[in-house]
């Protein structure tokens, strides 16, 4: 007959009804609200009364002080727009907008503030004015450079290759080249000024040694010392935008500190009155604050020592149960006849939970590993390439796999017999387990003589060198018959390398890498073929 867990751990314990508990508790917050509200309506009166004030008086004027603040702040955005977009059309809207913003300040604001915000108009037109010069000085650098590219194409097929006037005008060509695609910000135009100047030195100095070449030579001289005034100016231009840019900026904030000097007036003045209105309600307020804290805390502790330990002793055996270890002591002893039916139910359930979670764990330990080589088997590389396949895909990392397929196995078997033919998958097994120790390896026996190797987040040329590795180490195993006669073991590997997983299925990846073992065997054995894939480049298949 079965005895009662209950009565044996907590024999001779007076119980009482949670639910008889929970009604009291409920009685007693409901008349502590009551007493809540019949002492806190007045307050509540007073404040709605001020804040009703404050939506109808002060608000309006706060909101239009915040909306004409933020609108000086957008002045800050096209001022940084002029100054750094390269597109005259968007510069040209973003002046339109900041004119716009500021006549829309001159509605309501005062003469001051007009004129700090005319301030600002005058040097975002400025700076458009600048840029506008900057584009017509990049127009004249690219004009240059196409005259100088024509004129090295009408001389080249005329000059020896080996002359210094060839060289050198090979070199004003790449000159010439790289002003043709030039970036106001982005361009280096103190390095370009240096290199035309090391140019116009060195075809000076080469007229003295070529006078059949003078005329070309002085055409060249004279586009490159247009584009060198060219440079100088732009280099010009450039520092007198970035001192007007920061003129404006700060003119900006000036404007903008304007703007928002009366809104912190009246809203410190808001924030004084609501603060006198918070201290009285605080006073009001603590007594009240007073006797919840004293009533929340006796509960808080009540409920943790009388509801929530008992709880979570059950729950930390069930996370116990779920883990497969062993339950933890039963000390607690709840005081409620529903927590300790809860207790009885989850020892119970620990016990009958704990034989299957091991019983499940054998099984599938069994289910995944191969009984003769203690490999993965062939249904968990399977689940494993797939489970590769889509962190690869999800990640953009590389994905290696390796087939391996021992040479002349079934002579092995026929000449020796099956018992020395599982020593030696036994043998290439454990090989192939010391090259696969990074997370996410996987070494598995992919069916009879074949073998597989997943290698994630991987190079091709390591993948190459791991799979050479493993068929030198393949030839050096050492492995014996039963008439102590060596046995020459050596395999063929097939290997795909796939950088961009998301071109091709894992059904893909197999089918090559299955191709390239092939191909291995096919061109002698005891070798390694390998297959990459790179963006753009599709896999080879096999008809």
């Amino acid at each position: 007959m079965r005895t009662d867990k209950t009565s044996v751990l907590f024999p001779g314990r007076i119980q009482i009804s949670l639910a008889t508990t929970l009604y009291v508790g409920v009685v007693l917050l409901m008349l502590m609200g009551g007493l809540a509200v019949w002492l806190s309506t007045p307050l509540l009166d007073g404040i709605v009364k001020k804040a009703r004030q404050t939506s109808e008086e002060q608000l309006p004027q706060i909101t239009r002080w915040r909306h004409n603040g933020e609108r000086a702040e957008l002045l800050h955005s096209y001022i940084n727009t002029v100054f750094w977009v390269e597109d005259p059309l968007i510069a040209r809207q973003a002046r339109l907008q900041a004119q716009v913003l500021v006549h829309g300040l001159a509605l309501e604001a005062d003469e001051q503030i007009n004129r700090q915000a005319d301030d600002v108009i005058t040097k975002l037109l400025a700076l458009i004015e600048i840029r506008q010069q900057q584009r017509q000085i990049q127009q004249s650098l690219n004009k240059l450079a196409e005259s100088e590219l024509e004129l090295y194409e009408s001389l080249a097929p005329s000059l020896m290759l080996e002359s210094p006037f060839y060289r050198q005008s090979h070199a004003i060509s790449r000159f010439a080249a790289s002003t043709t695609d030039t970036s106001i910000h982005n361009s280096d135009w103190g390095h370009l000024q240096q290199e035309i100047t090391s140019i116009i030195d060195s075809l000076s100095a080469l007229a003295a040694d070529e006078p059949l070449q003078q005329t070309a030579i002085n055409q060249y001289l004279s586009l490159l010392q247009r584009q060198s005034r060219s440079l100088t100016q732009m280099q010009v231009l450039i520092e007198q935008t970035r001192q007007i840019h920061v003129q404006a900026l700060a003119a900006q904030q000036t404007l903008s500190g304007m703007l928002n000097s009366d809104a912190a007036l009246k809203t410190q003045q808001l924030a004084e009155r609501v603060e006198s209105d918070a201290l009285q309600v605080r006073t009001y307020t603590q007594i009240l604050l007073s006797i919840f804290a004293l009533l929340g805390t006796v509960s808080v502790i009540c409920f943790h020592v009388l509801v929530l330990k008992p709880i979570l002793h059950a729950t930390r055996a069930l996370d116990s149960v779920g883990l497969g270890t062993p339950l933890p002591p039963d000390t607690c002893r709840p005081l409620f006849s529903e927590l300790n039916a809860i207790v009885q139910s989850v020892w119970r359930y620990g016990e009958v939970a704990t034989e299957l979670h091991n019983t499940n764990a054998e099984l599938r330990e069994l289910s995944q590993i191969d009984g003769l080589t203690g490999l993965k088997n062939r249904r968990c590389f399977d689940t494993a390439l797939q489970s590769e396949y889509d962190r690869s895909s999800r990640h953009g990392h590389s994905l290696g796999l390796v087939l391996f397929d021992l040479d002349h196995f079934k002579c092995i078997n026929d000449r020796y017999g099956h018992l020395l033919g599982d020593d030696c998958l036994k043998a290439f097994a454990d090989l192939l387990k010391q090259f696969s120790q990074r997370s996410g390896e996987m070494a598995a026996r992919y069916g009879g003589e074949e073998f597989a190797l997943i290698l994630p987040e991987i190079t091709f040329e390591s993948a190459q060198n791991i799979a050479e590795k493993i068929r030198q180490a393949c030839t050096e195993l050492s492995i014996r018959s039963e008439h102590d006669e060596p046995i020459e073991l050596s395999v063929s590997a097939g290997l795909i390398h796939v950088n961009n997983t998301r071109l091709y299925p894992p059904e893909a990846i197999l089918r090559e890498a299955d191709a390239a073992l092939y191909r291995a065997k096919q061109q002698g054995r005891n070798r390694v073929e390998s297959v990459s894939s790179l963006p753009g480049i599709h896999l080879c298949t096999r008809n």
